[in-house]
């Protein structure tokens, strides 16, 4: 009989046991009690190793939670008041995987221009996946957030200016920065797909919630 079963009959047992040691039956509590005894261990076992896991899982979310509100500690009112911020993050968590999935197709693009418009991120030009990621549209805060965002993630970013030719009447230039996003040179040359080490997200609107 397997030892989860003993579990289930550990109460019957239990009174079997203390019914023979008050009518003093020696031969049966000899052969009973080991079985007794393994039961009662088996049972603190597996109460110990839920327990166990429980601990581990509430150790390693409050360590992600430390983690995202050290990467955001310049920002974090900003964050905690923004609701854009926050759907832009979660957006860019969405489009990182698909920009850096290595293997999705056989030539990757140079780059996936996007446009944040406040509310959502539409392809201007390219297409995953891509060297990097550029993303247009950001005033100078959210540029900020992005930037902690990818160092967060294990993602390398850059600000640069984008200059663009406007042919009306005359050409005209005008100059607009955008960012951009790239997955580390070293997994490039390992060809891996780069993955996000946890949810920020979720994260971030957990700690947000209970701050």
């Amino acid at each position: 009989m397997p030892v989860w079963s003993w579990l289930l009959l550990y109460p019957f047992w239990t009174f079997q046991f203390n019914e023979m040691i008050a009518g003093d039956e020696p031969s049966l509590l000899k052969e009973l009690g080991p079985i007794l005894s393994q039961a009662n261990h088996s049972r603190d076992f597996f109460y110990l190793s839920a327990s166990s896991s429980e601990s581990d899982a509430a150790s390693l979310a409050e360590e992600q939670r430390k983690l995202v509100r050290r990467a955001f500690r310049d920002t974090w009112q900003f964050l905690s008041r923004d609701t854009s911020s926050q759907e832009l993050i979660a957006k860019l968590e969405a489009v990182a995987e698909n920009a850096f999935a290595a293997g999705a197709v056989d030539k990757e693009e140079l780059l996936w221009l996007l446009s944040w418009d406040g509310d959502d991120l539409t392809t201007e030009c390219g297409a995953p996946p891509a060297e990097e990621m550029v993303l247009r549209g950001l005033d100078g805060a959210q540029r900020k957030v992005v930037h902690q965002l990818a160092r967060l993630l294990g993602l390398h970013s850059e600000s640069r200016i984008l200059e663009e030719d406007h042919k009306e009447d005359v050409v005209r230039t005008t100059q607009q920065k955008v960012l951009a996003i790239r997955p580390p040179r070293s997994l490039k040359c390992r060809a891996g797909a780069w993955t996000a080490p946890f949810s920020v997200t979720q994260v971030l609107t957990s700690s947000l919630v209970s701050a």
